[in-house]
Parts: structure tokens; sequence; C-alpha cells
């Protein structure tokens, strides 16, 4: 036997480890990988300010979870589960009321904090039992983008940081923003 040559088993056990340690995805950002984990600890620009009206709803996906994002009367935007816990249906299709949104299905209606309040053709007091995930929302100083906190845990402050900001052309520029004029970086 040549001595230069090695036994199949140990190559076969390098390329093992090889492949464990490739298991790894730190780009990923689905939920409970390293890179969802690190990206859920900030706030994300999700939406440009002036492209969600008043009463109206739309679909978005944030790092491999879907929700829906609304702006209701008062002009304060929301983010809450894509679906209705009842049937599943889109919530993005139901349609807004005062600060609250509608499933288009049965009706049962949430508020921005995604506490059921109204459930049509159900018993009294069943409503406050359901909820839907919501996630906390803020408009960035400044540069008018809608942004939202992904993690479940206390959002930090947002007072001075970096910020991406989004133009009508899909180009994206980041924004220090915070005491004194902003600054922009391509």
């Amino acid at each position: 036997m040549n001595i230069a040559m090695k036994p199949p088993l140990a190559k076969s056990a390098r390329a093992a480890k090889k492949s464990k340690r490739l298991a790894i995805d730190i780009a990923t950002t689905k939920p409970g990988t390293p890179g969802g984990v690190f990206m859920r600890q900030f706030w994300i620009c999700v939406y440009r300010s002036e492209d969600l009206p008043q009463g109206k709803a739309r679909p978005i996906r944030i790092m491999s979870e879907d929700f829906t994002l609304y702006r209701g009367e008062s002009g304060k935007a929301y983010c809450t589960d894509a679906a209705c816990p009842h049937r599943w249906a889109m919530m993005h299709l139901g349609w807004v009321e005062g600060d609250d949104i509608r499933c288009v299905y049965h009706g049962w209606k949430f508020d921005g904090s995604g506490q059921c309040v109204e459930q049509p053709a159900e018993e009294p007091g069943f409503a406050r039992k359901v909820r839907i995930v919501a996630r906390e929302t803020a408009l960035l100083p400044r540069i008018e983008e809608i942004t939202v906190m992904v993690s479940e845990t206390e959002p930090p402050r947002i007072n001075n940081g970096t910020a991406c900001r989004f133009t009508k052309e899909g180009a994206r520029t980041w924004m220090r923003y915070g005491r004194g004029p902003p600054s922009l970086t391509m």
C-alpha cells in the first residue's frame, strides 16, 4: 500500500465535516437562522410613506415572513399578520375602518395592536380571546420611511443611527439621521 494514499473513510469524514461547517447559513434571514436573529434586532425600512395612503392595506414580505401593512385614518401605519386567524383570509384584502382592519371573509375586526375587537355573529366577549401578531412601526424623521420592528422583543428607540431610503427608481441610499442635517451616501 502506498503511504501517500489515504483510506476512503478518512476522505468522507473530512467531506462530512466540511459540509457540516457549510450548513450554517448566515445570509438567510428566515426566523431562527443566525442571520434572521441578527437582523431582527434592528428597525427595517419597508415602505415609502407617500406610497401608503390612509385607509389602504398592502401585503409585504420581510425576512421570509408575510405581513399586512396598513395606514389608519389617523395617519399612523400598522403592521399585522398577513392572514386572519379564523380562516386564513389575507388581511390586505379587507378594509380599514378608523385605525382598525377588518377581514374580508367573515368580518373580524382587529386593532393596531392585533387584538380582535369585533366578531359578527359570535358570542359577546369571544373577541377578546383572539389576537394576531402586530409589529411595532415608526415613521423615520426627515426621510418619511415606514419602518417595522420584526422582532417580538422591545424595539430600540429611534433617535440616532442609519436608515435605508428608497427612491422612486428603486435605488437605495443610506441616510444618517438624528441631530443636525442628514447626510446621504450611495
